[in-house]
């Protein structure tokens, strides 16, 4: 700007106050200038950046779609480890279970096979491992099982293997949590107390109990099989004042009545002959299909029913010898070999009555259980379902009938007279039977600490109780309870060590004879 443009006379301020405001403003007109233009050449910048980014994710798209065409292994689920774990709480839950189902080996084996199918590279865990695992979350499954309250149903039961250990295991459920209208299942129950002894008498099943009511409560009804030293044991509450109702399993009763009825019979005698004789002469032939139920020496007549069906499906193929099962079976050899069996019609239909009457009383008391007015509603049902004039099964309903008027009295004896309870060990007998399962690869015969693992069979491990679990219980605690327990070696690694001992004794006197030998020539 010129200054000769300007009428300096129209200001009041000097002339140098003007040009010297005038120079200024021009410099800030400059430098706003020179910052707006530096701010877009760094948004152009920031702009050539993110183009570049935006083509190398799309370039990163473009590649994973492609590959996705061609790779179809699956994404493994997100698996949270617990505490101190190398191994996620899904992944865990999954071998246990597996463990429960097929055995340990087999369950690191199966994991094997899918990895290999899913074409992952996921870490298995060992075998050991997932017995460890389900050692200590079993230990944690007691601990948080034994709350106190005032309605406890105990369920007591001794289980004996080789050696001088035997174990009492009690399952419990609360009054208020018994299920309507179904019978009782592993999950419904509480595993309270796994009581390892060397004894097994009243005195010492009397200790227990104490030690356990001490802890988690009296309990309002314990249910037993007949063994003595259990029913003498349970007397320990009686005899402190504590009313306690004690009733019969009625499956161990029902088992006892068939026996007597129908077992100690000399018709059911030659029945059981001729089974042995026929198993040992069919076994290897082409008629082992029709082999019979194997015999079971401790609970027979729980097991009646199996026996009944095979006869029934044996008889109707003597009846039609031209059925696809026997086609490739000469029929007099047949009739030679399983034709006895015709003999025994009329007496296979009397016990398959006395049968009806037990499975129907079983399912009624299974699903119902103990409760005032009860035996009325037994015969009802009885009548309804298994109504028969044979004299034998008549005696097997009458039998059975006063069983469960008995489990009536003493309830009605009580001061619980209003409550509802059970009258069944099944489910306890489910679980030593799921215990059994489990060692089925291990060494069996004697209890180690995987008895440890038996709570774990009264619920389905999810991986939420499975991190919970793990993070309870350490190593440690389980050595420590196991210690407890007085739970030594197997049966098998005492006969190793006993093999060892005398081959190290034997070893110097070897070793002393050929250096002799050596000597001599």
């Amino acid at each position: 700007m010129l200054l000769s443009h300007i009428n300096v006379a129209q200001y009041k301020s000097p002339a140098r106050t003007i040009i010297r405001s005038l120079l200024l403003g021009r410099e800030k007109k400059n430098d706003k200038l020179q910052a707006a233009q530096d701010r877009i050449e760094l948004l152009e910048k920031q702009n050539q950046r993110l183009v570049h980014e935006k083509r190398q994710l799309q370039q990163r798209l473009r590649e994973t779609q492609q590959a996705k065409q061609f790779d179809l292994r699956p994404s493994l689920p997100d698996d949270q480890n617990p505490l101190r774990h190398n191994f996620g709480a899904r992944l865990i839950a999954l071998c246990c279970e597996l463990a429960k189902s097929i055995g340990f080996r087999a369950s690191e084996v199966v994991l094997g096979h899918v990895r290999t199918w899913l074409g992952s590279e996921f870490k298995i865990p060992d075998w050991t491992t997932i017995r460890t695992w389900l050692c200590r979350m079993g230990v944690a499954i007691i601990d948080q099982a034994q709350q106190k309250h005032d309605d406890w149903i105990w369920m007591a039961d001794h289980s004996v293997q080789l050696g001088d250990i035997k174990v009492l295991v009690i399952l419990g459920i609360r009054q208020r949590d018994l299920p309507q209208d179904r019978p009782l299942n592993r999950s419904d129950m509480k595993p309270l107390a796994i009581l390892p002894s060397k004894d097994r008498n009243k005195h010492e099943v009397a200790t227990q109990f104490r030690k356990l009511s001490e802890k988690i409560g009296v309990p309002i009804s314990i249910v037993i099989d007949g063994a003595t030293e259990l029913h003498e044991g349970a007397k320990c509450f009686a005899d402190s004042g504590k009313d306690v109702v004690v009733l019969d399993d009625i499956k161990h009763k029902a088992a006892n009545i068939l026996k007597k009825v129908i077992g100690k019979s000399e018709r059911f005698r030659q029945f059981e002959s001729h089974l042995g004789k026929t198993t040992a002469s069919i076994q290897q032939t082409e008629l082992a299909a029709f082999l019979p139920p194997k015999k079971k020496e401790k609970s027979r007549f729980m097991n009646l029913s199996k026996l009944l069906k095979w006869c029934e499906m044996t008889l109707d193929h003597l009846h039609h010898p031209d059925s696809r099962a026997c086609a490739e079976i000469d029929s007099e050899r047949f009739q030679t070999k399983l034709g006895w069996l015709s003999e025994y019609e009329e007496d296979l239909e009397v016990w398959q009555s006395c049968q009806n009457v037990v499975s129907s009383t079983l399912e009624f008391s299974n699903t119902s259980g103990i409760y005032r007015g009860v035996t009325a509603d037994l015969n009802r049902h009885l009548d309804a379902t298994s109504a028969t004039e044979v004299a034998e099964a008549l005696e097997v309903r009458r039998s059975l009938v006063a069983v469960v008027s008995r489990c009536e009295q003493r309830l009605h004896e009580s001061s619980h007279a209003n409550r509802r309870l059970t009258a069944s060990t099944e489910v306890l007998e489910s679980v030593f039977g799921g215990y059994k399962r489990l060692q089925r690869d291990q060494t069996r015969g004697t209890f180690t600490s995987l008895l440890s693992a038996l709570p774990t069979l009264t619920e389905t491990l999810l991986p939420k109780a499975v991190k919970a679990y793990l993070e309870t219980i350490s190593n440690a605690e389980l050595k420590k309870w196991v210690s407890n327990a007085k739970l030594g070696g197997s049966t098998q690694s005492q006969k190793t060590i006993a093999y060892q001992d005398t081959k190290a004794r034997k070893t110097p006197d070897l070793r002393q004879k050929n250096k002799t030998t050596l000597a001599e020539s």
